[in-house]
């Protein structure tokens, strides 16, 4: 039986996002997806934008962290936080362009 993400170290689920094991990605997903929508709808109030919110905040943190070796997680949940931030951060730059 394959390890649940809240099994995993973060050095693991780090490992995980890496190769694009689909299991870990979609417990991963599956784990953070409502609290973006939440953060998303507490901000903006369109559900639309939690998509792009993720996705780009996906894209942004896994190049930049684990795939380039640069990140080494010293607390237990610092990959889900740092991914949280980087949503923050999407859903700010979402929001300013729409109002261009």
């Amino acid at each position: 039986m394959r390890k649940s993400i809240h099994a995993l170290s973060q050095t693991e689920l780090i490992n995980a996002l890496k190769i694009n094991d689909s299991y870990i990605l979609k417990q991963f997903y599956t784990l953070h997806y409502k609290k973006i929508e939440a953060l998303v709808l507490k901000n903006s109030g369109i559900t639309e934008y939690t998509k792009d919110v993720y996705q780009g905040a996906f894209l942004t943190v896994l190049p930049q962290t684990a795939k380039a070796d640069k990140f080494v997680p010293k607390k237990r949940n610092r990959f889900t936080r740092l991914f949280i931030q980087y949503c923050k951060k999407q859903m700010d730059r979402c929001f300013t362009t729409e109002k261009l």
